[in-house]
């Protein structure tokens, strides 16, 4: 019997740690394990007369399974199709997830969107047909329209206009301020959300200009920081390399000369040698 204790897994629970485990009725953890819990025992037992512990349950009020339409919990930021509060039944002590809204809710995560019934947020695209969803267009001309694709097929994004055209004799635009394919949307076009500063200082470089130069230096304060600072240590590595090279250069032929004038030196002493003998 002892070879299959072995093999059985370690169990990591243990009473006072806020969780309830196998064989615990609660868990009031450091409180609990100090006796100051008001409805768990210090040995994750409930307390005479407690049906649960406030400490381990939302709906549990004062020990007591709280009652019908008690708020357990609530959170603005919860899917935008889902009730932002969550309420209790009466009857358990679980706090239940945040109802769906009702179905064709407004919602804001697309224009025209419109909630399901399982508290997704669909497009417009999708609620015209199940197998569409909303896309963003490439072609200039069409970056603020309203456009779809079929999800399933992988196909082409284009314009709501050109597959409802029974419906849209029009193109839809998207809403000032929505993303479109290379920035954001506003009065129908497609705004590019980060510029080129790179290439529009390049520009300026090429118009030789002094004044726009300095227009540039002003409307792109930390685009022109940046580049400055960037010339700035380029010039200076630069200048720091070529001097530590010049510098090792010039060591080293102050080492090549000393060792020459020793080899001669030491020729001159050999052949001094060699005459005396």
């Amino acid at each position: 019997s002892s070879k299959v204790e072995c093999f059985k897994p370690e169990s990591l629970g243990y009473c006072g740690n806020d969780r309830i485990e196998e064989g615990e009725e609660c868990d009031g953890g450091f409180n609990g394990r100090h006796s100051l819990d008001q409805c768990c025992e210090y040995n994750c037992r409930l307390k005479p007369g407690a049906q649960c512990s406030d400490n381990n349950h939302y709906c549990c009020n004062n020990c007591k399974i709280a009652p019908a339409n008690y708020s357990c919990y609530s959170s603005p930021n919860y899917f935008e199709c889902f009730f932002e509060t969550s309420f209790c039944d009466g009857k358990s002590k679980d706090c239940p997830s945040p109802r769906a809204k009702p179905k064709d809710t407004p919602c804001n995560s697309y224009d025209f969107g419109k909630c399901s019934v399982n508290g997704r947020c669909n497009s417009l695209c999708k609620q015209k047909d199940d197998s569409l969803d909303e896309c963003k267009c490439k072609e200039s001309s069409e970056r603020c329209m309203l456009c779809c694709r079929n999800v399933f097929e992988n196909g082409q994004c284009k314009p709501i206009h050109k597959f409802f055209d029974k419906i849209y004799d029009s193109p839809l635009y998207l809403t000032d301020g929505r993303a479109c394919f290379d920035g954001i949307c506003e009065k129908d076009k497609c705004i590019p959300k980060v510029k080129d500063h790179i290439s529009r200082f390049w520009k300026v470089i090429q118009k030789a200009s002094i004044n726009s130069f300095i227009k540039f230096m002003k409307r792109n304060i930390v685009a022109s920081v940046i580049v400055i600072t960037l010339f700035f240590w380029i010039l200076s590595g630069c200048f720091i390399h070529f001097f530590f090279d010049k510098k090792v250069r010039s060591e080293r032929r102050k080492i090549i000369s000393r060792e020459q004038e020793k080899y001669l030196n030491n020729e001159e002493i050999d052949n001094l040698n060699t005459q005396r003998e």
